[in-house]
């Protein structure tokens, strides 16, 4: 049998009761101060500001959950490297130019390439790659050249789209027929 010493019992039991209030205060301090992920620009750090600078201007009107991604992101910005720093400031700047219309669009279209598999996302990546790598004018180009073709789908989709919506008439094709009856050949 195992004999430990009142006072050293005493001692242990002290020693984790401290323990534990500092993990609780520790604790208690982070719940009691609220990440600012819903700050206006203001009151962003001039680190984030400097990070964040192309959304300055748009900051104050984006949701929460918006402005929570973007700080996520300037968290992990000075661990990046130069070039992935660089990349990020180019997107933040383009992302800025977008439209309401074209954000969602852009926001639809990275939730389509995360749902496919690998193998066809890192094909997707490369041709991302190869198309950055082409001159402005043959982007405006093809961007023009897919605008029209979006054009000419568009009112077919919404067609089919209206027409799936419609009920199946329930009346006969063929008057005077009961509904449903079946049609069949004359006897001979």
């Amino acid at each position: 049998m195992l004999f430990v010493s009142p006072g050293l019992l005493r001692r242990s039991l002290l020693k984790a009761g401290m323990a534990l209030l500092a993990v609780m205060f520790a604790y208690s301090a982070l719940a009691a101060t609220p990440a600012k992920k819903n700050a206006p620009w203001s009151e962003l750090t001039p680190q984030q500001q400097q990070i964040l600078n192309p959304l300055a201007g748009e900051w104050d009107s984006l949701d929460a959950t918006r402005r929570a991604k973007w700080l996520d992101i300037a968290k992990r910005y000075p661990k990046m490297t130069p070039t992935g720093q660089k990349r990020v400031q180019n997107r933040m700047a383009a992302w800025v130019k977008l439209t309401p219309e074209e954000r969602r669009k852009a926001r639809e279209q990275y939730c389509k390439i995360g749902q496919l598999p690998p193998e066809k996302r890192d094909t997707v990546s490369q041709q991302w790659t190869e198309y950055q790598k082409l001159p402005d004018d043959v982007k405006k180009r093809l961007a023009a050249e897919q605008h029209k073709k979006a054009d000419k789908i568009e009112p077919r989709k919404r067609k089919r789209e209206a027409k799936a919506a419609t009920p199946a008439l329930a009346a006969s094709p063929h008057p005077g027929e009961a509904e449903g009856a079946a049609v069949t050949a004359p006897a001979r």
